[in-house]
C-alpha cells in the first residue's frame, strides 16, 4: 500500500503566441496601402492583446491581420498590373498623335516640293 498519488492538479498546456504577420502586413501596406494600413494596425495589436492575456482576441486579431495583409498584396498586385497597360495604352496613343501631327505637317511641305524642277544624273 505504498502508492503515491498526486494531489496537485493538472496545468492546462499554454497555448502557443500567434504570429503577428507584420512582415505581410508591411509588404501589403507598400503595395495598397487602405487595406495594407488596417492589416498593419492589427498586427500590431496581437502582441499587446496576447500580453494582457485576451487569447482569442490576440488569435482573432493574428487572423486577421495575415487576411488583410494577402488581400492587400493581391488588390496592390492587380492595380500595378493594370496602371501599367494603362500607362502603355496611353504612351502609345500619345505617340500615335504626335506621328499623325507630323504627317500633317510634312504633308504641306512635301507638296511644295515638285521632283520635275530637278533633274537627276
Amino acid at each position: 500500500m505504498n502508492e503515491v498519488y498526486n494531489t496537485q492538479p493538472e496545468q492546462a498546456p499554454q497555448p502557443q503566441k500567434p504570429s503577428n504577420s507584420l512582415a505581410i502586413s508591411i509588404i501589403g501596406t507598400v503595395l495598397c496601402w487602405p487595406i495594407g494600413l488596417w492589416g498593419l494596425l492589427k498586427s500590431v495589436k496581437v502582441n499587446s492583446l496576447w500580453a494582457s492575456g485576451n487569447h482569442a482576441e490576440a488569435y482573432k486579431a493574428a487572423s486577421s491581420a495575415r487576411t488583410l495583409g494577402i488581400v492587400s498584396i493581391i488588390v496592390g498586385a492587380i492595380v500595378s498590373v493594370i496602371a501599367f497597360f494603362a500607362s502603355l495604352a496611353l504612351q502609345m496613343a500619345v505617340l500615335d498623335e504626335i506621328d499623325e501631327i507630323d504627317d500633317y505637317y510634312y504633308e504641306d511641305i512635301y507638296e511644295d516640293y515638285d521632283d520635275d524642277d530637278y533633274y537627276y544624273w
